[in-house]
């Protein structure tokens, strides 16, 4: 029984936090690698704020299963090739990164938007194109706390 909190403690360390001690970039890059829009819940709070993820999960459940697209390739269906991302703006507490890509041949631009958390982690608090943003598609307020 003494070796369960060790395993705990070990199974934690390598467990990868892609929010900590990384770039934006590196989390956006991280939830790309994921694959796809829909994640298990208990990986929501990996890369999302409180309450983008608690809004992603609920959509997730809802009968439409989701906002009616797949917002990170924003397209119904994905073949990416050639993902770029850029830090637009960056400090301390906030980054905009830009996600470019073509999904079936189209050029396609999404931009990140993360805070960084008390303990320094970055957590994304919307997504957003020219025609879209995720909070208000989940219905969430413009403002957000990280």
């Amino acid at each position: 029984m003494r070796l369960l909190p060790i395993l705990i403690a070990a199974l934690a360390l390598l467990t990868p936090s892609f929010a900590a001690a990384q770039t934006p970039e590196a989390v956006v890059q991280a939830i790309y690698e994921e694959g796809q829009s829909f994640l298990p819940k208990d990986r929501l709070p990996l890369y999302y704020s409180r309450d983008l993820a608690a809004a992603l999960a609920r959509s997730q459940d809802s009968e439409e299963g989701g906002v009616g697209f797949d917002w990170l390739y924003d397209a119904q269906d994905a073949e990416m090739t050639g993902l770029a991302l850029e830090a637009i703006a960056d400090g301390p507490e906030g980054s905009l990164i830009e996600a470019t890509f073509n999904n079936f041949g189209e050029e396609k631009a999404v931009r990140w938007e993360l805070c960084r958390q008390s303990n320094g982690d970055w957590r994304v608090v919307d997504v957003t194109t020219a025609e879209w943003s995720l909070r208000a598609l989940l219905d969430l307020p413009e403002t957000h706390d990280c």
